[in-house]
């Protein structure tokens, strides 16, 4: 895990998956 994180694809797949989160909190607030 951490491995990941260093890498630049592990950082992106974390933005992404904050998005992600982000979206679905979003539309269960709605």
């Amino acid at each position: 895990m951490k491995r990941g994180l260093l890498k630049p694809e592990g950082m992106r797949f974390k933005k992404l998956n904050r998005s992600l989160k982000e979206h679905i909190t979003r539309t269960k607030h709605r």
